[in-house]
C-alpha cells in the first residue's frame, strides 16, 4: 500500500516539486501517464491479493478505484 500512497502523493505534489526543483517525485521522473499506470498496477495487485485471500474488496474499490 505504501507505493500506491507515494504515487498518489507525488501526482498531487508534482507542480510544487517541479517549482522547488525537487527531483524525487515519481510523476516528475516517469511522467504523469506512466505514474498513473504504475498506480493502477499497484491497485490492481491489491485487489487481486485480497480476492485470493477471499476477503471483501468493496471498501478498497471505493477508496482506490482503478482508473
Amino acid at each position: 500500500y505504501g507505493l500506491a500512497y507515494q504515487i498518489i502523493d507525488d501526482l498531487g505534489d508534482i507542480e510544487q516539486d517541479l517549482t522547488n526543483g525537487r527531483k524525487v517525485n515519481m510523476a516528475a521522473l516517469f511522467g504523469v501517464d506512466t505514474a498513473q499506470k504504475l498506480l493502477n498496477e499497484e491497485i490492481r495487485g491489491y485487489h487481486d491479493c485480497l480476492k485470493k485471500l477471499q476477503l471483501d474488496t468493496s471498501a478498497l474499490k471505493e477508496c482506490l478505484p482503478i482508473v
